[in-house]
């Protein structure tokens, strides 16, 4: 078994975050095991400004999710078919911070749709 140690300086995140480990009857160590895994599952997602997915479909169109501080930009280019073109618009809103930066559904929609996606 790894351990290692968490500091955190700021008393309230700790005593907001074991409030939320309580609510789901958890321990703040079994929280933060928890959190650790859904990351994993989830993998790659952006969190910085400039990060996002490039994706690609079979024939060739290109297109690309970028995260910014306050909202995504987009751009296409290339032929999407009506599949494609509706799981990009989805993708962009799921990503978008107004809709939650929903970045993980936005990479299953775009793959549901054909899309290769690749990191930023």
């Amino acid at each position: 078994m790894t351990k290692f140690t968490l500091r955190v300086e700021d008393d309230e995140i700790v005593s907001q975050f074991d409030d939320l480990a309580r609510d789901h009857g958890m321990s703040r160590t079994a929280l933060i095991v928890q959190l650790m895994e859904d990351a994993l599952a989830a993998g790659y997602v952006p969190m910085r400004a400039g990060e996002g997915f490039r994706a690609i479909t079979g024939s060739g169109a290109e297109i690309s999710l970028v995260r910014h501080e306050k909202h995504v930009s987009s751009n296409a280019s290339g032929l999407l078919n009506d599949v494609q073109e509706a799981a990009f618009g989805r993708a962009q809103r799921l990503a978008s911070p107004e809709y939650g930066s929903r970045w993980v559904e936005a990479h299953r929609t775009l793959e549901e749709a054909g899309f290769r996606v690749f990191r930023l």
